[in-house]
């Protein structure tokens, strides 16, 4: 009895202990696979930790720009001082002001694809942002007209070619046997290297478009869609030659308006107050004007002028009078056709002076009287 006893209890001890290596080894097991996907867990977290990563970065080079109006506004002041270098007076073009010299109409002309550069003809066009949309992407135009001049001006291209900042410029005055427009690039290396110094500006810009939002709580934003842009036939330097046998200019440059030594921003009307008292302390707006189109030329043109609308200018604090008048007119003077600018004031929008596209005109119309003028008396 003893003995088998024994055996029994044997045979206990042999199957728990069979239970117990199982179970040890169930465990292992459990553990190896919990070990496993932890590690495959791991992994996905640096992939999507990498896949976040790689987002962001294209994130960020989505909201940058190769070119904004921070450096829009860079190159227009470097325009300035550079064209009083080279003793040449640069205007900027837009789409809502093309170049004028010579009869090219550019940014407009870009669309009949007759634009060389280099002899090669590209494809090229106006690209604000300077996103790769053509072979050649224009992100600003200047043209120096030489005082309205066939000769002596030239029209500048700021552009992006293969992702390659270029300046390129023409001088050209008259057709070509192909047919085409020729820029090459230009050989002044202080234009060229300083229009690759904005374009290649570490520092992020912040577009006026975005600082607006913020800031037209305050009511004081120079905002871009309530500024009035003169007309594309006023824009650019015009000449008048005065009583005092001197010449006098006024000149139009998108919404800034430059007479007597003085530079004004203009405004639309939606954008002043009906009511508006002058603040001492806010000098913000001392250089604020508002420009707005009169409702009807009736009874002023004859009808085979071609007559722009007219443009009223007053202050931005004027209380009474009726501000300064601004109209263009196509003159026929000794068989030519000539582009007049007059100037006027008062209810009666009496002539004050005619304007020309140089100092040349200016001198030998000086004395000139059109249809369309009053003079207080008429």
């Amino acid at each position: 009895m003893k003995n088998a006893h024994n055996k029994i209890t044997l045979t206990l001890l042999l199957g728990l202990c069979t239970l117990l290596l199982g179970a040890c080894g169930q465990n292992t097991t459990n553990t190896t696979s919990s070990n496993t996907k932890i590690t495959d867990n791991s992994s996905n977290a640096k992939k999507h930790s990498t896949a976040k990563s790689f987002y962001s970065k294209n994130s960020s080079n989505q909201s940058s720009s190769v070119w904004n109006d921070t450096k829009d506004d860079k190159l227009a002041s470097f325009m300035v001082t550079w064209g009083q270098t080279m003793k040449q007076s640069y205007t900027q073009c837009t789409p809502d002001r093309n170049t004028t010299y010579t009869g090219l109409h550019y940014p407009n002309d870009f669309s009949d694809n007759k634009t060389a550069f280099s002899n090669h003809k590209l494809s090229a066009g106006w690209s604000p942002d300077g996103s790769n949309k053509y072979k050649v992407n224009v992100v600003a135009i200047y043209e120096d007209t030489n005082g309205g001049s066939t000769i002596g001006g030239r029209i500048y291209l700021f552009t992006i070619q293969d992702h390659t900042p270029i300046v390129y410029y023409t001088e050209q005055n008259q057709g070509t046997p192909d047919g085409l427009v020729h820029f090459e690039p230009t050989q002044n290396t202080d234009l060229s290297n300083e229009f690759k110094n904005i374009v290649n500006s570490k520092k992020t810009a912040t577009p006026k478009s975005a600082t607006t939002k913020s800031s037209n709580k305050s009511g004081s934003s120079d905002t871009n869609d309530q500024k009035f842009v003169f007309p594309s036939r006023m824009q650019g330097t015009w000449y008048t030659y005065t009583d005092e046998d001197k010449i006098q200019t006024v000149s139009f440059d998108g919404n800034l308006w430059k007479s007597m030594g003085k530079t004004d921003k203009a405004f639309e009307a939606s954008k002043h107050p009906s009511e508006i008292t002058y603040d001492a302390n806010d000098t913000s707006k001392d250089n604020w004007v508002v420009a707005t189109f009169m409702e009807s030329n009736d009874g002023i043109f004859k009808g085979d002028e071609n007559p722009s609308r007219i443009v009223n200018i007053r202050g931005w604090y004027q209380g009474s009078g009726d501000g300064t008048y601004y109209y263009n007119t196509t003159q026929t003077v000794d068989g030519k056709k000539i582009e007049v600018l007059t100037e006027a004031g008062g209810a009666m929008i009496a002539t004050t002076a005619h304007y020309y596209k140089s100092p040349a005109l200016a001198k030998e119309y000086a004395s000139n009287d059109y249809y369309a003028d009053h003079h207080g008396d008429d």
